[in-house]
C-alpha cells in the first residue's frame, strides 16, 4: 500500500465523502462538544445554533461552523414565490385552516417583504456554503498530495492512491460500522461514511436536520 500521507479528520472527510464532508464532520463534532445545538422544530429557519465559547486552539474548520451558526440568515424569497405564498396564506387564513406557528410565519413574512425572513441560527446548507473557502484550500492539498483530481464533469473525486488510503481506513475502522459503535465514535464515523452513518443513533437529530426532517420531539 502507498503510505498514508498525515490526514486530519476533515481531509479524510473531504476525501472520503467529498465538498460536505467537512461541514458534516465538523458539525458532529461540535454538537458532541456542546458547542452547537440542533433544533429539529425550526421548519427550515435556522437549525443549527451556536453554544458557548470557543476554545483559543479550536480548528479552522470548526471556528468557521460555530461562527456561521452564530449569524443571521436571511432565507431568500423571490417576489414571485412571495406572492404565491401571500395568497396561499390569506386563503388559509380566510378558511380558518392556519395553526399558531402557520399564522406567525405567515405574518412574518409578509412583514420582510419579498427580501425573505431572517432568522438566527443556519441550516445545513448555510453551514456548507460558510465553508466553501476552507474547502476549496483543502481540495487543492489533496490534489498537490495526488490523492484527487479535478473531474472533467463531477468535480473533484480520489485518485487510485486516494482510493487506496480510504480503503484502508474503511477496513482499519471496520468496527463503527457494526450496531451501537456510531455512538462511541460519531465524529470518525462521519468521516469517513458520511452523516447517514446517525441514521439510527441518538445523533439522528443531526441528520434529520442537514436533510430537512424535523423531529418535533424536542432540541438537543
Amino acid at each position: 500500500m502507498t503510505a498514508e500521507p498525515a490526514l486530519d479528520v476533515y481531509r479524510i472527510a473531504l476525501l472520503a465523502q467529498g465538498t460536505n464532508g467537512p461541514c458534516d464532520t465538523a458539525t458532529v463534532t461540535l454538537v458532541v462538544r456542546g458547542l452547537l445545538r440542533v433544533d429539529p422544530r425550526a421548519h427550515g429557519f435556522g437549525r443549527f445554533h451556536a453554544h458557548g465559547m470557543l476554545p483559543a486552539d479550536v480548528h479552522p474548520i470548526e471556528r468557521a461552523v460555530h461562527e456561521a451558526a452564530a449569524r443571521e440568515h436571511r432565507q431568500v424569497m423571490f417576489e414571485a414565490l412571495h406572492d404565491w405564498g401571500m395568497g396561499a396564506y390569506h386563503a388559509r387564513e380566510r378558511a380558518g385552516k392556519l395553526n399558531r406557528r402557520q399564522a406567525e410565519i405567515g405574518r412574518s413574512m409578509e412583514a420582510q417583504g419579498p427580501r425573505g425572513l431572517s432568522a438566527q441560527g443556519a441550516t445545513g446548507r448555510n453551514l456548507r456554503y460558510a465553508l466553501r473557502r476552507d474547502t476549496a484550500q483543502m481540495r487543492e492539498h489533496l490534489i498537490e498530495a495526488g490523492l484527487l483530481r479535478l473531474g472533467r464533469l463531477v468535480g473533484s473525486r480520489p485518485t487510485p492512491e486516494g482510493r487506496e488510503v480510504i480503503e484502508e481506513l474503511h477496513r482499519r475502522h471496520a468496527v463503527l460500522r457494526q450496531p451501537g459503535q456510531v455512538d462511541a465514535a460519531p465524529v470518525p464515523a462521519v468521516a469517513l461514511w458520511g452523516v447517514t452513518a446517525l441514521k439510527g443513533t441518538r445523533l439522528e437529530v443531526i441528520y434529520e436536520a442537514i436533510y430537512g426532517r424535523p423531529d418535533p420531539a424536542g432540541a438537543t
